[in-house]
């Protein structure tokens, strides 16, 4: 019995426990809210700084990317170890209408 109980509740915690941490970073004049939604994630911002679950891989990243530029040129975006590379990174600014 207790099997059933615990069955559905692993499947459920499981991919919130997954998600790897993500942070973009801003340029110093970004005003950013305390909250952007990227994806299906609510994501918080502090300074130039946003934190949030995210998705390591690159067109996972490209897209939050795009979400996050709409509110201010995007400098940096990582997802545990890995980081969306410079050209990447222009070419989702040079979307939004950020000059590179």
């Amino acid at each position: 019995m207790t099997r059933f109980f615990l069955l559905p509740m692993m499947l459920v915690a499981a991919p919130a426990i997954a998600a790897p941490s993500a942070q973009a970073q801003f340029g110093a004049d970004a005003r950013l809210p305390a909250k952007i939604v990227v994806g299906d994630s609510l994501w918080s911002c502090s300074g130039t700084t946003c934190t949030g679950p995210g998705d390591a891989r690159q067109v996972a990243m490209q897209r939050a990317c795009a979400t996050l530029s709409r509110t201010a040129a995007v400098t940096a975006l990582s997802v545990g170890e890995a980081n969306l590379d410079a050209d990447a990174l222009a070419r989702c600014n040079a979307k939004a209408g950020h000059a590179a």
